[in-house]
């Protein structure tokens, strides 16, 4: 019996949040390393069935903003005008224990830079890339960035997996609520769906549920151990239906 092919959808931001929560969660906490290319592809593997044949990972975040480019945009847009003493105190002041918030966001920027090459170098993955701005400044001058156009190519690559059949199903590792209708349109072109979440983090909200075929669950801690045990090797993966909660 020929395998059934799976495309995987990544909103990594979305990912990133669940497994840093999963493992707050879990005593003793599990060792998983979620900027490790090798481990992040046995965590995705992980939920494929021996029937089903990855097909590709498609996953979706941006480069943070550097420093400089903050600064640019708060002091070129007008809006900002009688916050910016305030956001320059925020931004150049250590906070205890730590340095202050813009060499921070240099770090993020570059550190978040080395992770997405690492992926462009890897198996099987397909990096798009949206971008972040910002889109407001808070009372304390903190700048509020936030990511954009994710959630627009996450439909755009669901869709044309669905008109071209390029996959028998597609498996979604987000909660954003925006993309059920690119689940809907997979699901009448055929397509299987299916919402993947790992540990016992919130359940999918029901809008999600409603264009999906299946809902698969893997607790964090399970996956770390059966990973270490078998040096991350995806060939050793033998899930069973029944592993899925």
């Amino acid at each position: 019996m020929s395998q059934e092919t799976v495309g995987i959808f990544v909103d990594w931001q979305n990912l990133y949040n669940d497994i840093r929560t999963a493992l707050k969660k879990s005593e003793p906490s599990p060792t998983f390393d979620s900027n490790n290319t090798v481990q992040l592809s046995y965590l995705f593997h992980s939920f494929l069935l021996p029937e089903e044949k990855l097909f590709r990972i498609y996953l979706y975040t941006a480069l943070p903003l550097s420093s400089e480019e903050v600064e640019r945009y708060i002091n070129m847009t007008p809006r900002f005008n009688s916050q910016r003493e305030l956001f320059k105190k925020y931004w150049e002041t250590p906070t205890e224990g730590a340095r202050p918030p813009k060499e921070r966001q240099d770090v993020t920027h570059r550190e978040a830079g080395k992770f997405q090459e690492r992926l462009m170098r890897s198996d099987c993955y397909a990096l798009r890339l949206g971008q972040q701005r910002c889109q407001n400044l808070e009372a304390n001058g903190r700048p509020n960035l936030v990511q954009k156009q994710v959630d627009m190519l996450v439909g755009i690559d669901i869709s044309h997996a669905s008109f071209y059949r390029q996959v028998d199903k597609v498996m979604v590792f987000s909660k954003d609520t925006d993309i059920a209708p690119a689940l809907k349109v997979a699901r009448m072109h055929g397509l299987l769906t299916i919402v993947a979440t790992v540990d016992s983090v919130n359940s999918p909200d029901i809008r999600l549920q409603k264009h999906s075929d299946y809902r698969r669950a893997l607790d964090l801690s399970k996956i770390a151990a059966e990973g270490a045990e078998r040096d991350w090797d995806i060939l050793k993966i033998d899930r069973k239906r029944s592993d899925f909660r």
